[in-house]
């Protein structure tokens, strides 16, 4: 199959639309365009499935960066939304459970040749989806939200994991191990750490008013 006609400055794209069947069939760029315009976006959309806090998609983009190919006109992606009634660290907090329950899983955009390879991950990802979704929670757990104001928290000034550490009784390379995964905090850890924050807090707020 030829494709063809670049859109002047961008050396090097090709373009298709899908015929009737669903195959991709080749034009020029302002083709493309119109086929978009006239409805084409909508048939563009082939397959989707929401799991959980996560979507998959399947989709064909029309567009590929080959000139001879293999064409990827073909995408699937996973997505984990950003529900903005959430606050960010909480929201942070969410996405990294996700990721870290469903380590065979990438989030991103991945591309195809075929429609046929693309529907079939796009099955595989939703059945490892959903087994994730079996097997965790959909909300994090409050040490998870604890970890994640404390990573905040330190990223604003140097020396603050030092000084967590000191008012903790630990060693910074433990708070270090906290932040990036490699350990969990005990319960009384936790607890210190909790009362630490909510103490920072309200210095803070005091500062704000004189």
């Amino acid at each position: 199959m030829n494709y063809y006609k670049t859109k002047p400055g961008e050396f090097g794209k090709t373009w298709a639309i899908l015929n009737e069947n669903n195959e991709p069939v080749s034009c020029d760029w302002r083709q493309a365009r119109k086929w978009r315009k006239t409805g084409g976006e909508q048939r563009s959309l082939i397959k989707f499935n929401r799991i959980g806090l996560q979507e998959i998609e399947t989709r064909f983009v029309g567009e590929s960066l080959a000139l001879d190919g293999p064409h990827l006109f073909w995408r699937v992606s996973l997505r984990i939304p950003i529900d903005r009634r959430k606050h960010p660290i909480e929201q942070w907090a969410i996405k990294k459970q996700v990721k870290e329950s469903s380590p065979f899983i990438k989030e991103g955009i991945h591309s195809f040749a075929t429609l046929q390879e693309a529907l079939a991950f796009h099955e595989e990802v939703r059945k490892l989806c959903s087994q994730q979704m079996r097997l965790s929670r959909t909300k994090p757990e409050k040490a998870q939200i604890l970890l994640a104001e404390l990573s905040h928290w330190c990223a604003q000034k140097w020396g603050r994991q030092a000084y967590v550490a000191r008012e903790v009784g630990t060693t910074a390379q433990t708070v270090n191990d906290w932040l990036s995964g490699r350990k969990k905090m005990t319960g009384e850890q936790a607890l210190r750490v909790q009362e630490l924050l909510q103490k920072e807090k309200r210095r803070g707020k005091s500062k704000v008013l004189l």
